[in-house]
């Protein structure tokens, strides 16, 4: 005879909610991408200052300069481009916030070092909140772009797991379903 044992296995995946790369934005109001909403318009239509993906970015410059995404549900984490200009000041930063209610927002994080040279940021998401927002802080000078935002959702898989009785030879042998659906990155 021998005992039993537990066989895990997860596949786990991604899958975009949301992405936008402001390509069609040209800073005017008939061109803001469908459900996202603005403080103000700006935009860099050079590529020096833009992201790979193309020839547009959302363009801050102005103190408390904010962007709202559509609304959502079921994110896990969010991920974007961002770059100052090089004349930017090091009191500035990017406050990056979420809500479940669209009445309080809370903080995720407050970006400072803006980089000047453009990085990728990803920070995760409360499965309860509906819209992130972007508020530029501007104290000093400069200008910040944010371009290839992506809201991310972690595919839900099932975690197949199964035990079985002792078993002996010539024995029927008995299994057992302990399999969870998961949520998980």
């Amino acid at each position: 005879c021998f005992c039993g044992f537990l066989l895990p296995a997860a596949l786990r995946g991604q899958t975009v909610l949301l992405f936008e790369n402001f390509n069609v934005y040209d800073g005017t109001a008939g061109t803001v991408p469908a459900g996202w909403s603005f403080s103000a318009p700006g935009n860099y239509t050079t590529t020096f200052i833009t992201s790979i993906s193309g020839p547009n970015a959302y363009k801050f410059d102005a103190t408390n300069d904010s962007i709202t995404t559509p609304a959502f549900s079921g994110a896990d984490s969010a991920r974007f481009w961002i770059k100052g200009t090089s004349t930017i000041d090091s009191l500035n930063y990017l406050l990056v916030l979420e809500t479940a209610d669209n009445v309080s927002w809370d903080t995720i994080s407050k970006i400072f070092g803006l980089p000047t040279t453009g990085k990728d940021t990803a920070f995760p998401v409360k499965q309860t909140s509906v819209n992130m927002r972007f508020v530029y802080v501007k104290p000093g000078n400069g200008n910040l772009a944010l371009d290839d935002f992506i809201l991310l959702q972690n595919v839900v898989h099932p975690q197949a797991a199964f035990s079985f009785s002792n078993v002996c030879a010539d024995t029927a042998a008995c299994f057992y379903d302990s399999t969870v659906i998961v949520n998980g990155p």
